[in-house]
């Protein structure tokens, strides 16, 4: 519990709609954020948006005033290599989804394949196809399982398939 009269020592900030709306700023988000440098507090920006990597948040963020350092950015596709991490060391992957998601799946040692995939990943794309759906179908039922990676497109698209929805591991149980 925090003391009555000591502010926080750390924030968890919600992007979408609290930070920003679309590509819009907030009002005040600036402001806010430039509080938190001054009081030298810890913050991280959380976005369950999977698309974009969070160098590429941080230059988007900074186009419309926000000031926000790529080290202080995790995204629900960073959450995703994270859990695969922790379930097969240098796995294989079968991707489908944008540089945010499989530029954080090589960066824990994944190969992203589809011969023999550990994991079937269904992100957030620009580019859903009957193929590339067809085959993530296809490895699943031979025994690769899928995972599940999540998005916030609510207002951008109502599909419940831009998320990235599934990390199945192939035959072997998911380890605790």
């Amino acid at each position: 519990m925090i003391p009555p009269n000591e502010p926080p020592k750390n924030y968890l900030i919600d992007l979408d709609g609290v930070l920003i709306s679309g590509s819009t700023l907030i009002p005040g988000a600036d402001r806010f954020v430039e509080k938190l440098k001054l009081a030298k507090a810890e913050y991280l920006v959380l976005t369950n948006n999977p698309i974009y990597t969070p160098g590429d948040l941080a230059h988007r963020l900074q186009t419309i005033g926000l000031d926000i350092p790529v080290s202080r950015i995790f995204t629900s596709a960073l959450a995703m290599a994270s859990f695969l991490r922790t379930q097969v060391s240098n796995g294989k992957a079968f991707v489908i989804g944008e540089s945010g998601l499989t530029d954080a799946i090589h960066s824990i040692g994944y190969v992203i394949t589809d011969m023999s995939p550990d994991y079937v990943v269904l992100g957030e794309t620009f580019s859903y196809n009957l193929a590339l759906i067809t085959k993530a179908v296809r490895l699943i039922s031979a025994g690769a399982p899928p995972s599940n990676e999540s998005t916030n497109s609510g207002a951008r698209r109502r599909t419940p398939g831009r998320s990235a929805r599934t990390a199945c591991p192939s035959s072997r149980k998911a380890r605790r």
